[in-house]
């Protein structure tokens, strides 16, 4: 059960991105709303999406939390929640939340921490939970029965994991850590990055909301 849900769930089996997408999603959602349905309105559940734990080593997973943590104003407006439901069941957290030192840690320094340190949280609602054994859970999105969005949290989710294995660690952190001084890197902007990815990758639907939200750029 989750105590974020008034009324049902709907989980599916494991599938891979293509499969997902290939799913009658659009027929699903409409007989949905054509019984009554609310999820989007009601603001009382979300859309949770699971990715394998190891279709990114730890460095590349850092760069996810430290990405949606630097553009948290555009992964908000993405994810449609309120800040009030964001802060409460998948509250955008910080890179230090995730990675707990060992023995091996030779410094307290993020650096250090990231390369040394064990990726772990004991913090379910987080926008990326770790919690689970086998998978990390984007729990960023608000419930939607409109198949535009629905499918644009899927495409998110999948370009964003992609987007990371290429470009370095090294690249991330640098602009992280200046994110964190509030200094500008220049022409080096990941976002800027990640929108060109997503059209060239021809994510449509996160594309279309990208262009929606004006943070396309």
């Amino acid at each position: 059960s989750d105590s974020s849900v008034q009324g049902y769930k709907i989980v599916t089996h494991p599938v891979t991105y293509e499969y997902a997408k290939s799913m009658s999603w659009r027929d699903t959602l409409n007989k949905m709303r054509n019984r009554g349905t609310t999820s989007y309105k009601s603001g009382r559940c979300g859309v949770h999406i699971h990715v394998n734990k190891l279709a990114l080593n730890k460095f590349q997973w850092a760069s996810v939390i430290m990405f949606i943590d630097m553009y948290k104003r555009k992964v908000k407006a993405i994810s449609q929640r309120t800040t009030a439901t964001l802060d409460r069941w998948s509250k955008i957290r910080g890179i230090r939340h995730y990675f707990s030192p060992t023995s091996a840690n030779r410094s307290n320094s993020l650096v250090d921490l990231i390369k040394y340190g064990r990726l772990h949280s004991s913090e379910r609602y987080s926008a990326i939970n770790t919690m689970p054994n086998h998978t990390v859970e984007f729990r960023l999105f608000r419930g939607t029965t409109k198949y535009e969005s629905f499918i644009a949290y899927i495409e998110f989710v999948d370009c964003l994991t992609e987007f990371v294995k290429q470009y370095s660690t090294t690249l991330v952190l640098r602009e992280y850590l200046a994110y964190q001084r509030d200094i500008s890197q220049g022409d080096v902007c990941l976002w800027k990055l990640f929108c060109v990815f997503a059209q060239v990758k021809q994510y449509k639907y996160l594309c279309d909301m990208l262009d929606r939200k004006r943070i396309n750029v």
